[in-house]
């Protein structure tokens, strides 16, 4: 193993070394993390897309050995702050052929961090499958053949006995990125997923089965004594938060009857009106907790502990167990598909896990293709004989092995919706439900803050890039000194009315900017005001990254660290073809009205174009984006010192004038 640059003396936080690793020669070189993409982009999110801007022009394709999959940790990874166990993987999606990154928790990012890596950047492809074994200073590239085919929690336990090790930290692939399906996700911890995207198909086609890591060099801080109190300080400010014992407790399917009430899931894959009431609650918290949950778990260090522990004790699903699952996953093998048994859902879930394979791209893949056999746009005859009917369990279960393994009718889904409905053709196009060509998790029509939050998001359709949560509640829900927090952290006046289009804007840019912050620092945003009433705002992180690091950056700073991040997203997409028509919600949802709802007015709604575009352009307006495009100008660039990705745009003819 080759080593570049020694890392800086004297450097906190950061681990200070980078694993650059070449597959097709087998080349493994260490280099420092450099201090100037410290201050700038802080690390995780931030640092990672500059380097795929860099190293990964448009002409390089998401399966071409060229194509980087870099991993990336933060500089709070691993300490005593709060929530501080994610880590980011970042490439360009075979999915949506756009820039991709996608966030994930768990244990894995802190034993990285202890081995003494900030960063791992993978390129090439070896002709012949293989894992990465990262102990402290050894590192080394392995062969996997005998892996290759298992499922992830297969995957794990022969590492854990081949290495001689209950305590390394494995993150990997299963047999959905071995075969390529656009839907393949990472998993590590046996229920922690890099969910979005597709990633795992690209460690597929790398040959890149698994990363193992054990650490044991810890974190160096600057000051100890400070970064305790910092994170103390924190930690009682989290659990002093009055949502608090509802997100520890129930974790994100909490959320579920405010949601429901709101009309943001996607019952019947938005083909009709919320459930009835009688029928939702068939799968109600309560009975998840009667029925499947044991006991909480958490990723590293944090206080919340939202994840839970499954077990089926009865029924055809008895003997299932394992973590348990989101919000997410009752809206896609619940809500969306008319499925009205916990038992079922548990078992979608980790079978989604094993396969290695996203719950959102299945569950949204499978639920338009009952939508196209219900319009008859599709019948037994495309299915290979599948009466693929609502709330069907067999055909479910059948259908996610087809995904996972691109077999039968599955195949096809296993592409997508988009791309999945420009090969069936037939109308099939209108029913799909992406946005740049990523499914859509949350109704576009709950709410305008949410139709722009969704549509703006630099990886396609996405609910985790800055959708306020706070107009998810419903308003009697939301305690008054929290609205009027809200109004002065926000700084401009904001009308909590969910069909209501002028605040969009200004709310959607909030939530990003915070969020984008966090996101370079691999912070969890479940400990922010994004979902907490009170909790973290990026106010807080000044002394923290002080405490931590060594250096001090303004509150100015680190959002300006931030908005790097979605001006180099936006210029990275820009280069691909990405303008104004991408950041737009289906004709679906300016068609097709929404009537029912305990918390909404019992009339027709739908979204208006001529206000969505409005509230479009002053999104971009608020961001210093051209209006036209959605690209970033050179004066915001230039404010951003990215003189020359800047100049890379003017290069290639698309920077605004």
């Amino acid at each position: 193993m080759k080593r570049g640059l020694t890392k800086s003396p004297g450097l906190y936080g950061y681990a200070g070394e980078v694993l650059r690793i070449d597959l097709s020669t087998k080349e493994i070189v260490r280099t420092s993390t450099s201090k100037e993409y410290m201050k700038k982009f802080l690390g995780g999110a931030g640092i990672a897309a500059k380097i795929l801007y860099d190293e990964v022009p448009p002409e390089v394709k998401p399966f071409d050995p060229e194509n980087r999959v870099i991993f990336g940790t933060g500089p709070l990874t691993g300490t005593l702050a709060p929530s501080s166990g994610r880590f980011t993987v970042t490439t360009r999606s075979p999915l949506t052929n756009i820039y991709a990154d996608s966030n994930c928790g768990g244990h894995w990012a802190p034993e990285l961090k202890w081995a003494g890596y900030d960063y791992i950047i993978v390129q090439g492809r070896s002709s012949y499958p293989v894992y990465i074994w990262i102990n402290n200073d050894e590192v080394a590239i392995k062969d996997a053949s005998h892996l290759w085919g298992k499922n992830t929690w297969e995957t794990t336990k022969m590492l854990e006995q081949e290495l001689k090790d209950e305590c390394i930290k494995v993150t990997c692939i299963g047999p959905a990125g071995e075969n390529l399906s656009l839907a393949a996700c990472l998993i590590t911890d046996r229920g922690r997923a890099v969910g979005r995207c597709g990633l795992g198909s690209v460690l597929g086609s790398k040959n890149l089965k698994a990363i193992a890591v054990r650490g044991t060099k810890g974190v160096k801080i600057s000051n100890p004594a400070q970064h305790i109190k910092a994170c103390k300080g924190l930690v009682d400010k989290i659990k002093s938060d009055p949502y608090y014992s509802a997100l520890s407790d129930f974790g994100t399917p909490g959320w579920m009857d405010g949601f429901h009430a709101m009309h943001v899931d996607q019952y019947k894959y938005a083909m009709e009106d919320n459930f009835y009431w009688e029928d939702y609650e068939a799968i109600s918290v309560e009975k998840m907790t009667e029925r499947v949950w044991t006991r909480s778990l958490a990723c590293f260090n944090c206080p919340i502990h939202c994840a839970h522990w499954c077990e089926v004790k009865d029924g055809p699903y008895a003997g299932t167990k394992g973590e348990g699952f989101e919000w997410n996953t009752y809206n896609d093998f619940g809500l969306t598909l008319i499925t009205t048994e916990p038992t079922f859902i548990a078992k979608c879930n980790i079978l989604c896990n094993q396969l290695g394979i996203g719950v959102d791209e299945v569950g949204q893949s499978i639920g338009f293709a009952m939508a196209l056999f219900e319009k008859g746009i599709i019948s037994k005859k495309d299915t290979g004989g599948m009466n693929i009917q609502w709330g069907n369990q067999e055909v479910i279960l059948k259908l996610i092995e087809q995904i996972a393994y691109r077999k039968g009718f599955g195949y096809i889904l296993s592409e997508g919706t988009k791309k999945a409905a420009e090969k069936i053709g037939r109308g099939a196009e209108y029913y799909s439900r992406n946005i740049k060509g990523m499914e859509i998790i949350a109704d576009p029509r709950a709410s305008y803050d949410i139709a722009l939050s969704t549509s703006v998001a630099t990886r396609g359709a996405d609910h985790l890039q800055g959708m306020p949560f706070i107009n998810w509640y419903p308003l009697e829900y939301v305690p008054q000194e929290v609205r009027d927090k809200f109004m002065k952290d926000l700084g401009r006046a904001y009308k909590m009315d969910p069909r209501k289009p002028e605040s969009a804007p200004d709310v959607t840019e909030y939530y990003n900017r915070q969020l984008s912050v966090f996101n370079c620092l691999e912070l969890c945003v479940f400990i922010t005001n994004w979902v907490l009433f009170y909790a973290i705002t990026v106010e807080d992180i000044p002394s923290l990254f002080a405490s931590t690091t060594g250096m001090n950056l303004s509150l100015e700073e680190l959002y300006k660290a931030g908005e790097r991040l979605r001006a180099i997203q936006r210029a990275y997409n820009a280069r691909l073809g990405i303008r104004r028509k991408d950041d737009i919600p289906p004709d679906y949802f300016f068609e097709n009205p929404v009537k029912e709802g305990p918390f909404l007015p019992p009339s027709d709604f739908v979204l208006d174009r001529k206000a969505y575009d409005n509230i479009l352009t002053k999104f971009y307006q608020l961001y210093g984006y051209d209006p036209k495009t959605g690209i970033p100008t050179r004066k915001t660039l230039v404010k951003l010192d990215l003189q020359e990705i800047a100049d890379d745009l003017a290069d290639r003819g698309i920077l605004p004038e």
